[in-house]
């Protein structure tokens, strides 16, 4: 892919992330709720959102579970 991102990609995905969840003052009514806040700019996808996309993208779901399972070994390992 050779696209670039416009200088405001993220403000475009902030916005997305508030106006599809419940958790944000931004939320829009009749909006699907999609997104959960997890903490201090953590977002996540609520359960039944997640449940969707493995369904509808079982390649990319296999190599987000094994990206997380690396992630989390290598957070047991401690600071280098």
């Amino acid at each position: 892919m050779t696209d670039k991102l416009s200088g405001t990609w993220k403000a475009t995905v902030r916005n997305i992330i508030y106006t599809h969840s419940s958790d944000s003052e931004a939320f829009v009514s009749g909006n699907k709720d999609i997104f959960r806040h997890m903490g201090k700019g953590i977002w996540g996808i609520r359960n039944e959102y997640l449940q969707e996309l493995k369904r509808a993208f079982p390649e990319l779901w296999d190599v987000i579970e094994q990206s997380t399972k690396d992630s989390t070994h290598d957070n047991k390992k401690g600071p280098s």
